[in-house]
């Protein structure tokens, strides 16, 4: 039994072991195992692969059962594939080019690009393009329209992309909240990262522009989050200086 194939089979069921590990300890992880169905399949394949693979050392790869237990590994390596590539499919070619047509700031062709997956686009894509359009709807000022698309992103079932989809719904109705900021009375410190990734750097600016007497701090090189910890104590200060 000694061998490579005894490592590579001690390395299969290392995985195995941790990926129900994650399950057991972790109901809800960030990457879904326990609610992913895709997930959970390719899991269950894989535990059942390794299984074959001690059962195959033990009863000896050149006997009669060892070469039926190969025969069924290969098998179940090939199921493996449908679900791995339900999860790693490429995107489709009009998500990529919205995508390119974002990042060069084309907003017009991006949002067209994002509107012809939901309408002829394959189911399971449908919910990235709904965040995606309603993303590039709340850039381009089409408040209404983006709140319409992010609210079919939420309904869409999909975990990842509704959380994200429901940030950014937050962000857009508080936008449009009952206070329009030409009224704050008061002075007003905005700050935010260059390299914010969920709300663009360009909201601050304008929230900034819109009040009467705001200052703006712009930080370049922070993102979402580590924008408060550069700016956080000097807030505070500039804070009591205009108490």
């Amino acid at each position: 039994m000694a061998g490579l194939p005894v490592v590579v089979t001690s390395v299969i069921t290392a995985v195995a072991l941790l990926g129900w590990l994650e399950v057991l300890l972790r109901p809800t992880p960030r990457r879904g195992l326990a609610t992913d169905g895709r997930w959970f399949t390719i899991l269950v394949l894989f535990s059942a692969w390794a299984l074959i693979n001690w059962g195959a050392l033990l009863v000896g790869l050149s006997s009669d059962a060892g070469r039926v237990l190969l025969r069924v590994q290969w098998v179940l390596v090939a199921a493996n594939v449908i679900p791995a590539y339900l999860i790693y499919r490429p995107v489709s070619r009009d998500i990529r080019r919205a995508r390119r047509c974002l990042k060069h700031g084309d907003l017009d062709r991006a949002a067209a690009a994002y509107q012809r997956v939901l309408d002829s686009g394959r189911r399971g894509e449908r919910p990235r393009a709904a965040l995606g359009l309603g993303f590039v709807l709340m850039r381009r000022g089409d408040l209404d329209e983006a709140a319409t698309a992010l609210q079919r992103a939420i309904d869409s079932g999909s975990p990842n992309i509704a959380a994200q989809a429901a940030y950014d719904l937050g962000c857009l109705l508080e936008e449009q909240g009952d206070i329009e900021p030409g009224q704050v009375p008061v002075p007003v410190l905005v700050f935010h990262g260059g390299q914010d990734r969920m709300v663009p750097s360009d909201h601050g600016a304008s929230l900034a522009a819109r009040c009467p007497d705001a200052e703006l701090w712009l930080r370049p090189d922070d993102g979402h989050v580590s924008v408060l910890g550069s700016c956080g104590v000097a807030a505070l200060d500039w804070l009591v200086a205009h108490v």
